[in-house]
């Protein structure tokens, strides 16, 4: 065959054509990863590790590692490193070459890239185990070690250290005999081994035996065996007795484990007989059932269950094992939790041929549909991050592309969206992904855009573009005269671009439109850019190219050339590179000789020479351009022609088979030396892992195949080449293989009706033949194309509409080997479908309705209702639900409305949607009306037993007509309307007025009407509530009782008198106590009132210990007081004495005892029978230093106190007790015993000082026990007989004694001692001490260590006596080597140390030595100054209205702290109080504070130097605020019409108690201000009103937080509010408006301006209609009353006239016997209402509302529980309080119920209260006015209390009423 010449520039050879035996065919296939790290990879560091990542596709892949967040890993020498086949290998490494950021759980990814996209792998991490020594330890499981015959052993073969247990295998158990033989032990009936490595033994008598077990070292490899292991049986059963089993093993409750592991339970016990195992799982409730009838592939073996082949999540449960025999049993419970696998993620479609312009949903999700709900995901497009999809205008793939949680939406498709698209889940800890391939049909580069030929001037810039469409996306190459110019590099098609560094040219290069456009930019053209540019677009298909020529003007040039090498023989082309312009002629030369063009060559239009048929040889070509200017340019080329290479045919053998060998040559037969032979395979280099060897011979080259394999076939080529040509030749090599899967089909999942893919793709050769089979229970079905199935060339199978579930079978076959299979499970997934079973629905108004629908789909499926498009909303009225949910797949949604109205006539559309699809359904609904709701009647006149009412029977013109009319009432709101407790009266026109007769006193009536025509009956009107008046109760308390709690209170309880007795609401209680008998140390009678509403019980304090009292109690309410019950008795217990022992005495018996004496305490202070006394004495030094003292307990009024400290002072407390506790300790005495014979001297020095003498010097003895007087001091020498001694008279100030004794003999051994003497002798010597006279003494130093603690400034002496001959030399020395003290000024002569002025840089340790020619010696002193403490961190506890707490930490001091200074002051005073404080306090109450106000507070330490610096300031404020600026209207005013009554008692007070108020009325069109006078301390006025009359009442409160002053404008109305009770229950937020807000609701000024303008007449009927129609709209309103109320309104601080404060009335003290009455001037009588009748108020403007929420909790800040009054009596205690129920003018008296466990503080007449807060209704109780009692020790200042907290948190709970 005629070989054809092609010359490219870019490389000096030809290129031959091709000849291939195969053509080339492009199946584009985007990467996909096959093998990538696990999660985890665990390596040693001495064997490292080795991670592979590799894929598929075409074309070819290539492979990245990257770190997690996606950057480019790099290699680490020695380290960590990239193979050449692309796997990155951790090498080994040392321990001390451990870091912690490449081996410790370093985190990183792969990917594969081809020109398609980009895949990346799940990221995984890299952890290192360092290798160290580890051994097995075989241990018992047994506790004890003990084994009785025949029951269990179990042996654990231990990792030690236990952190590689992950990593090791258990491998064999051996068995030792006697002779050391080992033997491997198997599973039998003696030996049973754990699936976790556990050797199970039943162990025989007199059993002893070793053991030895072998494990494998997973991470490399090695095998190590334990030590042996002894088992003894160190009982046996005929020794034992009958037992029962016990429990011997550890025993875990819960259980861990992951899917697929291997598992043993292990539950070990002693018994004898041997006991018998039972397990079992629990399957439902307390049902067990024997674990092999749930899980029969579980191993059960006596103690032990395995479940050898791993748990499933199956396994999960509760298990139990029994263990008995014939003498008893246990049981043993485990909770075993399976954990799941990672969970599976598909993003679907995984493949799809894409079509511009079309729109493609992306769906990631989970092998459940909740995974991927619950889990982080991120998206990723060829390797890169998507973030959500923004507003890009460009209509980039940022615009394009919308991420919504699990779907990824692509718009427009473009053919830069090719590639790889992926979704990972990050679910836990797992990390999983799925990937989907959107590809483009394969196509050839095609040139869009070129550039056109140009002729110049030098300068101008120049741009050279290209655009070019393919796919793969073709890269587009510059070229100018045949050289490289620009190209793209391997990294990224569209850039960076390589240019060369002979042009400077700037380029660029991006897709647009889906193609890809390259640029050449020259800034200023120059005559050398002139010349033929090229660009070549290129993909893997083919490539496209043009060309044209830049001519600019200039002079002629040719470009040098390099030498050229040519093929002999074929058509060659020489280019002229040249420029400049004009050229004029172009000549060519040979070998210097103009050539003959006629011939052989041609000059090509472009300047090139074209040889035909050239000849081999050597020549020398030249080029010579020139212009009509005479102008010309030359250059010429070296060009070698040789003979190109020849190659023999071959080819490959047919039938060649997987395994077989073969073998291919390829000869060259001709062609110039030297030649060069090389193999491609499919075009590329054989790749290493073929294992296909090439064998060269000379010129002939053998390719190897030693076992073939599938991937063997291809294309083998043969390239021989030299410098002329390179030539190849080709042959096909295909090697039968039986089929193996390259695409597994899986289970999957798809829509109900939608089209689903399900790939089997095989590979083998020849092709596999597929097909696909539907598998039924006992038969299937070859599935042929249909209109529902479709299988593709590929042997996918597309199912078009798919409808059911069903189990499917992929076959693929080629007739080598037997074939492959894979079964699977199509799952349809049904998308929300609805459908509903009525289309129309008509209703009466008012009715009920029920709209359903039926919904199925697969869950979870959401239904909602819509009303005309528009959506509903959940309420009371109009109720979504869903019912009938059996089947998972189909259940009822119901939209039920409770009433229906007109409106309410519609279309309902009910809409189904699940996460697969959405579907509605619709109906219509009809309402027919029903007549309206009648108007409200009006209240007319209220009595006790009777109800008058006026009727309005005006009705609406658009109602059918009205025949009669219903009123029905009842007694109150709990009873049902649709009960026959309601009384009916029909009612017809025309009458206007109702009674209702025969009622019961006050009580609550509902009253309403309805409506009737032929329809039907109407919705009944808005029921109004009406109270009877009240009649006083005619029956007393019943069941009373009374109880002691404590020596001093009485828990009376009681209940309510009989109903019918009542006679209306019980307001409260009147408790009677009094003495029996009554005497005159005793107090008169005591009466207290309980409030109703706080229980039946109340608790009466303050009483005589040991004293009876008689009880009665009386019921009131607002009518009068029932009658009084039965007297009771009760007497109160003993309690501990109020006075200590009196007239303490003592008097010293002894120098270790003394006598104690004292008087019992007064008798009227006793509280109960004196049982004994208690002693209570310690040395007066140990009790300031916070010593225990002892205490010693005795019945006498003396005692004698024994082993105490000789002449010591004693502090001495008594105390009495009785059978109710202890007294108080008695005030201090002090006693000193006598003196005593003294220890020893402490310690003795006796040194030799210089010839004939010795220095004595001691220290005085530790406990003198006297006052001592002199010191004896005694010697005596060998040769004496009598001892010597000589006294030392004491001075009493002396810390260190010395005394020269001489005239002794030298080189004499003498022994001293000294003794110590007090007026009563001497005592004990202190040890003898030797010495020996030296005529020349060592120097040694007489003085003692001594350590001196002086103030700054003050004085200080260091003492250093120092003995020797020749005299010693001092020298002085402070902290060890500094420089010596040499100033006479401070040592004195005796060598002490003398400081005048003590500094601090004087404190420290100094030494003394002394030194002469003999010796030397040294003595340490220390001086540690004195400071005043240091500052301390102030901390706030807790804060109550009038108290706050503080703690702090004890500051470090030298000498002890002996106190604190704590001052204090509020934010508006200058001046600070201060308290004192012990030293041994870590917190303090600051007390009798004011209520809401700011404070500032700081501490500061004492000691004996001085007082310390003061801590950081700290700023609080007590709690409680002004009172409320908008209190809840109905808990302070109310009324029926003929009255309105204030209580005051129910303003909400801020926490803080009322200290003055002021009370103003006016009547609203006329008059001036009235100021309410008050006729008693009472809160509670009741003014007598007219009917339909307006007022304004102005309210002023101050309380120590502030002042509030508030307007409110009230019109009397007829109606009664319900109950006091029920108001409480549904109170809701009252709209009080204040300030400017009041002015700027419209609700508010449009009825201010209509009154204005209108009539008094105008305006009524105005307010009747509005409030009539708002009865039926969405009204505010308080339980179930009417609309007919008193109204109110409120201005804050709108006071015509300056509040003068003077006329705020001060909260009194007391209660006092005066009327509660204020009352205005009224013709008309005040009828007598109860306290809690309740008249009902509304704000102007404001709707009503059905429904208001409950009564808020108000801790601490309600009403206390009672009061106490001794001084007035029943009848007028009754009379007084009237409407003011107990507890009411809580601020004006002390509660004594509240105050518990006094104790005495610093200051004697102080006392702290424990519990201040009691319960729901307890307050801060304010206390005033109060003189002392004797009797109870309690101390109270007018005005101010003081009572204190005694520890945070404490409170005391009383006891709680029936009602909380």
């Amino acid at each position: 065959m005629k070989a054809h010449a092609i010359w490219i520039w870019s490389v000096p050879a030809l290129l031959l054509t091709c000849h291939c035996a195969g053509s080339l065919s492009l199946n584009l296939e985007g990467p996909e990863l096959r093998q990538h790290p696990p999660p985890v990879t665990y390596f040693s560091n001495s064997v490292g590790v080795t991670l592979k990542c590799t894929g598929a596709g075409h074309p070819p892949l290539s492979t990245k590692w990257l770190t997690a967040d996606g950057n480019h890993l790099t290699e680490i020498p020695g380290i960590r490193e990239i193979t050449k086949n692309n796997s990155l290998h951790f090498l080994p490494f040392r321990r001390e070459d451990f870091l912690s950021s490449i081996h410790h759980d370093s985190r990183y990814r792969c990917s594969v890239t081809n020109p398609i996209g980009t895949t990346l792998s799940p990221i995984f991490a890299i952890r290192t185990i360092i290798d160290e020594p580890f051994k097995f330890e075989i241990s018992s499981a047994v506790d004890s070690g003990e084994i009785i015959e025949g029951n269990p052993a179990v042996l654990n073969c231990d990792v030690k250290p236990s952190v590689y247990k992950d990593f090791v295998k258990i491998i064999h158990w051996k068995s030792v005999d006697q002779y050391g033989h080992e033997t491997e032990i198997e599973s039998d009936e003696k030996y049973q081994i754990s699936s976790v490595g556990l050797l199970l033994i039943v162990v025989g008598a007199k059993h002893q035996q070793l053991f030895i077990c072998a494990g494998l070292n997973l991470l490399n490899n090695k095998i190590q065996s334990s030590a042996p292991f002894m088992l003894r049986t160190l009982q046996s059963r005929a020794g034992v007795p009958n037992i029962p089993p016990t429990s011997v093993g550890k025993w875990q409750e819960v259980i861990f484990t992951e899917i697929g592991k291997n598992l043993d339970l292990l539950s070990l016990s002693m018994g004898n007989p041997l006991p018998n195992f039972r397990w079992e799982k629990r399957v439902s409730g307390n049902k067990f059932v024997p674990v092999v009838s749930v899980h029969p592939k579980a191993r059960i073996v006596g103690p032990m269950l395995s479940f050898d082949g791993g748990v499933t999540a199956a396994t999960n449960g509760t298990y139990r094992v029994e263990v008995m025999n014939s003498f008893g049993g246990f049981s043993l419970w485990v909770d075993l939790i399976v954990s799941s696998p990672p969970p599976r993620v598909e993003l679907l479609p995984q493949k799809r041929t894409a079509v511009t312009g079309q729109n493609v949903d992306l769906n990631c999700r989970g092998e459940t549909p909740d995974v991927a709900n619950h889990a982080e995901i991120t998206w990723f497009h060829n390797g890169k991050s998507l973030g959500l999809g923004g507003d890009d205008e460009s209509g980039g793939a940022g615009a394009r592309m919308r991420i919504s949680s699990t779907r990824l939406s692509i718009l427009n498709m473009r053919y830069e969206d090719q590639g790889v698209f992926q979704c990972f889940l990050q679910i836990g800890m797992h990390h999983v992904g799925a990937s989907s391939n959107l590809l483009f049909p394969a196509s050839e580069p095609e040139l869009l855009h070129t550039f056109i030929s140009q002729t110049l001037q030098p300068g101008p810039m120049v741009s050279l573009k290209c655009s070019a469409f393919g796919n793969p996306r073709p890269t587009i190459t510059f070229y100018n005269d045949g050289d490289l110019v620009l190209s793209p590099t391997a990294e990224d098609d569209q850039g960076p671009w390589r240019k060369s560094s002979n042009h400077p040219y700037a380029s660029g290069s991006y897709v647009h439109m889906n193609e890809i456009v390259s640029h050449v930019n020259i800034s200023s053209i120059r005559v050398e850019d002139s010349g033929e540019w090229k660009c070549v677009a290129s993909n893997l298909l083919s490539s496209a190219a043009h060309s044209a020529r830049l001519n600019v003007y200039g002079r002629p040039f040719v470009k040098e050339m390099e030498p050229m090498t040519l093929s002999a023989g074929s058509v060659a082309i020489i280019p002229c590179k040249y420029g400049g312009y004009p050229i004029d002629k172009i000549v060519w030369r040979k070998n210097g000789s103009e050539i003959d063009t006629i011939s052989r060559f041609r000059t090509l239009a472009n300047g090139s020479l074209e040889i035909e048929n050239i000849k081999p040889g050597a020549e020398q070509y030249s080029c010579s351009v020139s212009n009509r200017n005479g102008e010309s340019a030359s250059a010429s080329v070296s060009v070698n022609i040789l003979r190109p290479p020849v190659i023999s045919s071959f080819n490959f053998d047919d039938n060649l088979q997987e395994g077989q060998r073969t073998s291919i040559s390829c000869n060259v037969m001709s062609g110039d030396l030297p030649i060069d032979i090389s193999w491609l395979k499919d075009s590329q280099p054989i790749p290493p892992t073929l294992n296909v060897t090439p064998m060269r011979v000379k010129f002939l080259s053998n390719l190897i195949f030693e076992e073939l394999r599938g991937s063997h076939s291809g294309i083998y080529t043969c390239s021989a080449s030299n410098a002329a040509a390179t030539v190849n030749f080709s042959a096909h090599l295909v090697v039968k293989v039986p089929p193996s899967w390259s695409q597994e089909p899986m289970d999957s999942r798809a829509l109900l009706k939608s089209d689903l893919m399900l790939p089997c793709l095989a590979i083998g050769m020849p092709r596999p033949n597929v097909q696909w089979f539907r598998e039924f229970p006992m038969t299937r079905t070859a599935i042929r194309p249909d209109h529902k199935f479709q299988i593709s060339e590929n042997g996918s199978l597309l199912i078009l509409g798919i409808e059911t579930s069903s189990n499917l079978t992929c076959e693929a076959t080629n007739g080598v080997g037997i074939g492959i299979s894979k079964s699977i499970h199509v799952t349809v997934i049904v998308p929300a479908q609805i459908s509903a079973p009525m289309t129309s629905v008509v209703v009466a108004e008012g009715l009920p309705v029920l709209l359903r629908c039926r919904v199925h789909g697969d869950g979870p499926v959401q239904v909602v209702w819509r009303k005309n498009a528009i959506g509903l909303e959940q309420s009371p009225r109009v109720l979504q639900t869903v019912l009938d949910t059996s089947s998972p797949l189909e259940f009822s949604a119901e939209l039920r409305i409770n009433f229906s109205e007109k409106s309410d006539s519609a279309q309902y559309h009910c809409i189904g949607f699940n996460q697969y699809g959405r579907d509605e359904d619709t109906i219509s609904l009809l309402v027919k009306a029903r007549p309206r709701p009648p108007k409200e009647p009006i209240v007319t006149e209220i009595g006790s037993r009777v109800i008058q009412l006026q009727l309005n029977w005006s009705l609406n013109s658009e109602n059918d007509p009205v025949t009669h009319f219903v009123l029905q009432y009842k007694k109150s709101s709990e009873i049902s309307w649709d009960t026959d407790q309601v009384s009916n009266i029909t009612i017809h026109s025309p009458t206007t007025t109702a009674v209702l007769r025969s009622l019961n006193p006050v009580t609550n009536y509902e009253i309403r009407i309805l409506a009737m025509n032929e329809i039907g009956q109407s919705l009944p009107t808005q029921p109004i509530s009406v109270l009877t008046l009240p009649e006083a109760p005619s029956g007393p308390p019943l069941n009373v009782t009374a109880i002691h709690t404590s020596s001093r209170t009485i828990l009376v309880q009681w209940e309510q008198p009989h109903p019918n007795l009542i006679n209306g609401v019980i307001l409260g209680y009147h408790v009677l106590v009094s003495p029996v008998p009554i005497t005159s140390t005793l107090s008169n009678s005591s009466s207290k009132l309980i409030d109703e509403k706080w229980g039946y019980q109340t608790e009466v304090n303050e009483l005589r210990p040991n004293s009876r009292y008689r009880i009665s109690i009386r019921a009131y309410n607002s009518a009068g007081v029932g009658p009084e019950s039965p007297f009771i008795s009760v007497t109160t217990p003993e309690g501990a004495p109020e006075s200590p022992p009196v007239n303490v005495m003592c008097e010293p018996l002894s120098p270790k005892s003394f006598q104690v004496m004292w008087e019992p305490p007064p008798p009227h202070l006793a509280n109960g029978i004196i049982q004994g006394y208690k002693v209570i004495y310690s040395p007066a030094e140990y009790e300031l230093q916070g010593e225990k003292p002892e205490i010693k307990k005795t019945g006498n009024r003396e005692t004698t106190l024994h082993g105490l400290l000789s002449y010591t002072n004693y502090s001495v407390r008594t105390l009495a007790y009785t059978g109710g506790g202890e007294s108080l300790p008695s005030h201090p005495v002090f006693c000193t015993t006598d003196e005593d014979l003294p220890e020893e001297p402490s310690l003795v020095k006796v040194l030799s000082s210089g010839p004939n003498s010795i220095s004595v010097s001691w220290l005085p003895p530790r406990f003198p026990n006297g006052i001592i007087t002199k010191y004896k001091i005694a010697w005596k020498s060998e040769d004496l007989e009598t001892e010597k001694e000589r006294y030392y008279m004491a001075s009493g100030n002396e810390d260190q004694m010395l005394m020269e004794v001489r005239r002794l003999r030298d080189n004499k051994r003498y022994t001293f001692s000294v003794t110590a003497a007090t007026s009563l002798g001497q005592g004990k010597p202190s040890e003898s001490v030797d010495v020996v006279v030296m005529a020349k003494a060592p120097a040694k130093i007489a003085s003692f260590p001594v350590t001196r603690r002086p103030k700054l400034g003050q004085s200080t002496t260091l003492p250093c006596l120092s003995v020797g001959f020749p005299n010693p030399e001092v020298t002085w020395l402070k902290s060890s080597g500094s420089s010596p003290y040499t100033t006479t000024k401070h040592v004195m002569r005796n060598g002490t140390l003398f400081i005048p002025r003590v500094k601090d840089q004087d404190e420290g340790t100094y030494f003394c030595t002394a030194h002469n020619t003999i010796g030397s010696d040294e003595i340490q002193h220390t001086i540690s100054i004195s400071r005043p403490p240091s500052s301390v961190s102030l901390v706030l506890g807790y804060i109550t209205t009038n108290s706050i707490q503080v703690h702090w930490d004890s500051p470090i001091s030298d000498p002890q702290l002996s106190g604190y200074i704590l001052q204090y002051r509020s934010s508006s005073l200058t001046e600070w109080s201060f308290h004192p404080l012990g030293s041994r306090l870590t917190s303090f109450v600051l007390d009798n504070l004011l209520c809401g106000t700011a404070y500032q507070i700081r501490l500061a330490g004492e000691n004996s130097i001085g007082m310390g610096e003061f801590s950081q300031m700290l700023r609080t404020k007590t709690t409680g605020s002004p009172p409320e600026q908008h209190p809840k209207l109905t808990e302070v005013i109310d009324g029926n019409g003929t009255m309105i009554r204030i209580d005051l008692n129910r303003w909400p007070n801020g926490g803080c108690r009322i200290k003055k108020f002021h009370l103003e009325f006016k009547n609203k069109n006329i008059g001036e201000w009235n100021t309410v006078q008050r006729t008693n301390f009472s809160r509670v006025f009741i003014l007598n009103t007219t009917m339909g009359t307006k007022y304004d009442l102005r309210i002023s409160l101050e309380n120590e937080a502030g002042l509030v002053s508030k307007i409110f404008s009230v019109e009397s109305s007829p109606e009664f509010f319900t109950n006091y009770e029920k108001l409480m229950q549904n109170n809701g937020d009252q709209s009080v408006v204040s300030g400017s807000a009041l002015l700027s609701d419209p609700h508010i000024i449009v009825p201010i301006i209509s009154a204005c303008i209108c009539t008094v007449a105008v305006i009524i009927c105005i307010f009747i209609v509005v409030k009539r129609k708002t009865a039926n709209g969405n009204g505010w309103k308080m339980g179930n009353s009417s609309s007919q109320q008193t109204w109110l309104s409120s201005d804050d601080f709108r006071i015509e006239k300056p509040l003068d404060k003077s006329k705020i009335e001060e909260a009194p003290g007391n209660s006092s016997g005066m009327s509660i009455y204020a009352t205005l001037n009224s013709r008309q009588s005040m009828p007598m209402t109860i306290r809690d009748s309740t008249v009902r108020f509304q704000t102007f403007g404001q709707v009503e509302n059905y429904d208001a929420p409950p009564l808020p909790h108000q801790p601490c800040f309600g009403r206390p529980r009672g009061n106490f009054s001794s001084s007035i009596s029943h009848e007028e205690l009754v009379m007084q309080e009237g409407f003011n129920a107990p507890g009411h003018n809580a601020h004006d008296s002390l509660n004594l119920q509240a105050i518990r466990n006094l104790r005495r503080v610093s200051n004697p007449n102080e006392y702290s209260v424990e519990d201040i807060c009691s319960h729901d209704y307890a307050h801060p109780y304010q206390v005033v006015s109060v003189n002392r009692d004797p009797t109870t020790n309690l101390d109270v200042y007018d005005g101010r209390h003081t009572l204190r907290k005694q520890k945070q948190g404490k409170r005391s709970r009383g006891y709680p009423n029936q009602q909380d």
